[in-house]
């Protein structure tokens, strides 16, 4: 439970932080703690969580927090094969 409050606050801390101004669908260049200058895109972000509560959590957290719009798993996909090297 602690760790999905921990989440939620870390989520809406990044939606908080999206809401300066961008409007969506606006990619602009973006620099943020020194990053290189890299186009974003506006009302996305990556999270990394560490550990994997699993998609239903995710979903359940996403229905609790009308900042957070949807919550998708990050798929693999590629032309990879077994025993090919990352």
């Amino acid at each position: 439970m602690r760790r999905l409050i921990a989440l939620a606050v870390a989520l809406a801390g990044a939606a908080a932080g999206c809401a300066n101004g961008d409007t969506p669908g606006k990619s602009e260049a973006t620099a943020a703690d020194g990053w290189s200058q890299q186009r974003r895109v506006p009302g996305e972000y990556l999270v990394t969580l560490n550990d994997d509560p699993g998609p239903a959590s995710m979903e359940k957290l996403r229905a609790g927090n009308v900042h957070i719009k949807s919550v998708q798993p990050n798929f693999e996909y590629g032309i990879r094969g077994p025993g090919n090297a990352r």
